[in-house]
């Protein structure tokens, strides 16, 4: 193939995928914090899920914002999720470094930050409610 129809093959995927839906931020940060809770017993309970999503939220936004946006707020981000790390056990702090390494990596496009992220009991099941803003609007 030459290098021409590979420069147009290129770009007309990187076309197709800009033009993809983008999933609500709450199926993404579900899935992102897929690392954290395949380590929990199910049925899974509220309390442990909602601090997992909370962990996913630092994760989530802490590597964009040191990238991306503003570094006042990134430096008071990083000692908050700092902070909240130190009391966590190792794992916890292993797999958040795992998936801040992730968001730059597999999540790196999604240039959207979780402003708000909460989990309810839905009847028998537990929903994920979260909030996006695009990092040039911060947090």
């Amino acid at each position: 193939m030459s290098l021409r129809r590979r420069i147009a093959r290129t770009l007309r995927r990187k076309d197709e995928a800009a033009r993809a839906p983008v999933p609500p931020i709450s199926v993404t940060l579900f899935e992102f914090a897929t690392p954290m809770t395949d380590t929990m017993p199910v049925p899974r309970k509220l309390a442990h899920l909602k601090a997992a999503m909370a962990l996913a939220q630092l994760a989530w936004n802490l590597p964009i914002l040191e990238r991306s946006g503003d570094p006042a707020l990134a430096k008071e981000y990083r000692a908050m999720a700092e902070a909240e790390l130190a009391t966590k056990p190792a794992l916890a702090r292993e797999l958040v470094a795992q998936m801040m390494k992730s968001r730059l990596t597999r999540y790196a496009r999604d240039e959207r930050l979780v402003t708000f992220v909460d989990v309810v009991e839905d009847g028998a099941e537990l929903r994920i409610l979260a909030t996006d803003s695009h990092v040039r609007e911060g947090l």
